[in-house]
């Protein structure tokens, strides 16, 4: 199937991964000083997960689809490993539904238990819940082409205001203390996210990219009592100057994501994706050097 540029609604999570468009979480491996080789490691999908991304995956689905929960059922006793005819049937008697093994399930729902309480929390928070009056559309796919580099890009975002209002996306997080919070996003590559959602409205909708809508990150605990903090995707305190910057963050992502399209464009044009360069570097001594025992 062809794709144009533009929204998708209700599109299943494996068609979107098929899409062989730039994604954030690959763009963003190149914004954060990975080589080309590392992007298309990413972009396939060949980089490992990890629990937090999978407890990730589950508080989205408890906000943002909770009736994906339902389709989550242990593997019966009599059908021992996901494969031959046992299984096959199953699979055809109850397509919309994903079974896990014993182990796995125990594990699906403890996390599912925990994301039920923070779905609650951001609900009830009386500035966030806002977010969820009915009127947005959720996990919405965005297909567009860059302009400059002529890049194909795709992305998933979580919330999109009606009338195209606002941009949201949830975040969980094992910090507690905002500063923290807020300053951890850039080296995760928030800027870089903030940058291409909002440059995919702002092109898909033929909106004016010095006015673009707001986007917020949701932050939320993942640990008790999952408190949630909304925080301004666009502005930034930059600490290299120690001032607020109205749109720093997302002029910062879009500065970095724009250069990493352009490497990516350059890269398929020869089809050839460097990796780390063939000449040794010197070892480095840190600035911590001689304050060993402090770390023991």
């Amino acid at each position: 199937m062809e794709y144009k540029d533009g929204f998708y609604y209700n599109m299943p999570e494996d068609v979107y991964r098929a899409l062989p468009f730039a994604n954030y979480s690959a763009v963003k491996s190149l914004c954060l000083g990975a080589t080309p080789a590392h992007y298309v490691a990413t972009h396939s999908g060949l980089d490992k997960d990890s629990d937090s991304k999978e407890f990730g995956r589950i508080v989205h689905q408890s906000i943002l689809t909770p009736r994906d929960f339902e389709n989550v059922l242990q593997l019966p006793d009599y059908i021992k490993q996901r494969r031959g005819k046992e299984w096959q049937d199953l699979q055809s008697a109850y397509p919309e539904k994903k079974f896990l093994p014993p182990a796995e399930y125990v594990k699906f729902e403890e996390s599912k238990a925990i994301a039920e309480q923070v779905r609650a929390s951001i609900l009830n928070h009386p500035v966030v819940g806002n977010f969820f009056n009915g009127g947005e559309r959720y996990e919405v796919v965005a297909i567009w082409t860059d302009k400059e580099s002529g890049v194909r890009c795709k992305g998933r975002i979580d919330i999109l205001g009606s009338e195209f209002s606002y941009i949201a996306d949830l975040k969980t997080t094992s910090h507690y203390v905002p500063y923290r919070i807020a300053r951890s996003g850039y080296f995760w590559g928030y800027h870089v996210q903030s940058a291409m959602y909002t440059d995919a409205v702002c092109t898909i909708q033929g909106l004016d990219f010095d006015e673009p809508p707001p986007l917020w990150f949701i932050f939320v605990e993942s640990n008790p009592p999952h408190l949630v903090l909304p925080a301004n995707g666009h502005d930034a305190m930059d600490e290299r100057t120690g001032e607020i910057v109205p749109k720093g963050y997302l002029e910062e992502g879009r500065t970095q994501y724009k250069q990493a399209l352009k490497i990516i464009a350059d890269c398929q044009n020869k089809n050839e994706w460097d990796g780390h360069p063939f000449d040794p570097v010197e070892m480095v001594i840190p600035k911590s050097a001689g304050y060993e025992a402090i770390f023991i």
